[in-house]
């Protein structure tokens, strides 16, 4: 038994042996090779063969001088490419101030130069700073004067929430009943504005003379709402136009306004929203009653179109247009026979959406 265990261990120890020579060995050895072999294998050679080292065995002696030239080629590429990362620099590409929603990207193409522009300070560090811009344009009235809401984070990127513009050389009037044009024309000019024509019943357009400017807008503005006992209301002439396509986020699931078959529906089985908006995109004076569960009135879609009670004076517990209700500024809660309907089961506010739902202000749906 021990003679069998000698003899085990001798045999392990003898592959061993060997198995080390052999990793040492054969990297050094020569190996026969013809040179510039024929690549016809029935063309025979005569030239006698030699011994070739193990370094021409790896490069070759043509393959070690492209070899060599390509290694100078990435060393000279890696050279200019540092050099040229030192003299230019890294360009980072410049962030649109807009949202591109459908109305700031059409200011931007209608603008010649941008005259004079100012940024209003918010009052904290998270408020929204406001910037007020005068624009040479391509409109009818070429001077306009953008109103932005900008925020701007700490990376330096500006990201304009929402953007109105309105005429920089005019504004329109209301006068109260009964006022006299020809006072109204010497205290007009007597503050350097002139009346201008007549739009409707009792509104006109006052131009604001002089050279167009931001401090002549606002500064003249206020001068005239000064005027109280001859206008009504005083307010500017905003720059309004039609996108067919709006630009709010969710639109392309509205697919009973457009329907593009996108969601699985069959294409134009809609009431052709677009086509519809494209001649007339509502108004103001025509008012939508939901009998419902409520309105959120505060909800970012809906507030800028939510109605309020022009007779009625908020908080003073009296029914002052007299129709029976005390305080219904904006509406009445049958169900809790109150002046709050706000909603309480969110589907009068999805209703509220459908009808009235602010349009191409980049967020949510867009109304009928």
């Amino acid at each position: 038994m021990l003679m069998k265990k000698f003899v085990l261990y001798l045999c392990l120890f003898s592959v061993s042996c060997f198995t080390a020579w052999f990793i040492k060995v054969r990297p050094m050895e020569n190996v026969i090779a013809q040179e510039n072999p024929s690549t016809d294998p029935t063309v025979q050679t005569n030239q006698e063969p030699r011994l070739i080292s193990p370094e021409e065995r790896e490069v070759g002696p043509t393959h070690g001088k492209v070899r060599q030239e390509l290694e100078n080629t990435d060393l000279a590429l890696e050279q200019a490419s540092e050099e040229q990362t030192r003299e230019t620099p890294v360009e980072t590409p410049s962030s649109s101030p807009y949202s591109e929603s459908a109305y700031a990207r059409i200011l931007k193409e209608i603008t010649y130069d941008v005259l004079d522009s100012q940024i209003v300070q918010p009052p904290t560090a998270t408020s929204l700073q406001k910037r007020i811009s005068l624009r040479k344009t391509s409109f009818k009235y070429p001077f306009l004067i953008v109103e932005e809401s900008v925020r701007v984070h700490q990376d330096g990127r500006e990201v304009v929430e929402s953007a109105q513009a309105l005429v920089a050389t005019h504004v329109m009037v209301n006068f109260r009943p009964g006022a006299d044009l020809d006072t109204a024309r010497i205290r007009l000019d007597a503050i350097g504005c002139s009346l201008k024509e007549k739009i409707a019943d009792d509104i006109y357009l006052v131009t604001l003379k002089g050279k167009p400017s931001i401090e002549t807008h606002f500064g003249k503005r206020a001068a005239l709402a000064q005027i109280d006992d001859l206008f009504e209301v005083v307010e500017p002439d905003y720059f309004m136009t039609i996108v067919k396509t709006p630009d709010d986020k969710r639109f392309s699931s509205l697919w009973g306004l457009h329907n593009t078959g996108s969601t699985g529906g069959k294409n134009d089985k809609d009431i052709d929203g677009p086509e519809a908006w494209d001649l007339s995109t509502g108004s103001k004076n025509v008012l939508g009653a939901v009998i419902d569960t409520g309105i959120d009135r505060n909800h970012e879609d809906l507030k800028a179109n939510m109605w309020t009670n022009p007779g009625e004076i908020a908080g003073n517990g009296k029914d002052d247009d007299g129709n029976g209700f005390i305080d219904d500024v904006h509406g009445w809660d049958f169900a809790n026979d109150d002046n709050d309907p706000f909603d309480d089961n969110s589907h009068g506010t999805h209703c509220a959406g459908t009808i009235g739902g602010v349009g191409n202000n980049g967020k949510g749906v867009v109304g009928v």
